[in-house]
């Protein structure tokens, strides 16, 4: 598992307004996309990736890891996860998050990486 930062990095401006953004990934091949929402105290139980798969937190705030070692994850932040490794994340508080999972993922090329701690997989 690896944690990674997705919040604005470019700004450009279209007519004088300025607007931000981020890119998140440039894929090949196929990618399965999924919006996810976890209520107050709700949590995705521990599955084993089959296929790399990318979580990007886009609201509320949340953990990944397992009931033992746990790393708080925020809006803006990602979670990336290699073939093999295990996924489990939840949330006290509520959080949205957008599920990206596919054989070529690579964020390392745009996103930037986050040293929070480790979690055990």
């Amino acid at each position: 598992m690896k944690l990674y930062q997705y919040a604005q990095r470019k700004t450009d401006s279209m007519l004088y307004q300025p607007y931000h953004f981020n890119t998140i990934l440039s894929q090949t091949g196929d990618v399965k996309i999924n919006y996810i929402s976890l209520a107050p105290y709700d949590y995705a139980p521990q599955t084993e990736a089959t296929i790399p798969k990318l979580l990007l937190v886009v609201g509320g705030e949340g953990w990944v890891g397992n009931s033992e070692d746990r790393i708080g994850v925020n809006s803006g932040e990602a979670v990336f996860w290699k073939a093999g490794e295990y996924v489990e994340f939840g949330s006290a508080n509520g959080m949205t998050c957008i599920s990206i999972e596919g054989f070529e993922i690579s964020p390392d090329t745009w996103l930037q990486a986050l040293h929070k701690g480790t979690a055990s997989s």
